[in-house]
């Protein structure tokens, strides 16, 4: 099996094992869930993009932020900032009265 898919099965299982980087810089990726129930606007930037207008109940995915840098702290940092842009253009489901 190849050492890439071997590292992978790893990492799922829990053990992040150490691997030689091939290329400089670092990547990742994060799953923006809502904390509320939310109505989704245009989001660009972003993947697995709902679509405008779409309702999303509070602990559901509302979309995927990528981000890629010189270090793994500037990647979360990224991401961080992503999240933060991306929960400004939901729109707070309000309950109606009934």
């Amino acid at each position: 099996m190849p050492a890439r898919q071997t590292a992978h099965l790893q990492a799922c299982a829990g053990a992040l094992p150490r691997v030689e980087a091939t290329r400089p810089g670092a990547a990742g990726k994060a799953v923006l869930f809502a904390t509320e129930d939310v109505i989704v606007g245009e989001l660009d930037g972003v993947r697995d993009v709902p679509h405008p207008g779409e309702r999303i109940a509070a602990g559901h995915p509302v979309c995927t932020v990528v981000a890629s840098a010189t270090t793994p702290e500037e990647v979360y940092a990224a991401l961080q900032a992503q999240a933060a842009r991306v929960r400004a253009q939901l729109r707070v489901e309000v309950p109606a009265d009934g």
